[in-house]
């Protein structure tokens, strides 16, 4: 029950990791093709914490697997 419990919260996290990255991607491709003068790509420390905590997990998640 407890495996399995743990399994699918791992598996939500990855869920959670990969939309924060495709969130990231859109919001840096709307700056640099529809704005008419692209700023530079700013990012706070937090989201540029929790980004890359997401492509750190994507990456062992690839290489790992999800599951225990």
């Amino acid at each position: 029950m407890g495996l399995i419990l743990i399994n699918k919260l791992l598996i939500f996290l990855v869920w959670i990791s990969i939309f924060n990255i495709v969130k990231e991607l859109i919001l840096f491709l709307v700056n640099l093709l529809v704005t008419e003068q692209p700023e530079p790509w700013k990012i706070s420390d937090k989201r540029g914490l929790l980004l890359a905590f997401a492509v750190s997990y994507i990456m062992l998640s690839l290489f790992n697997g999800v599951t225990i």
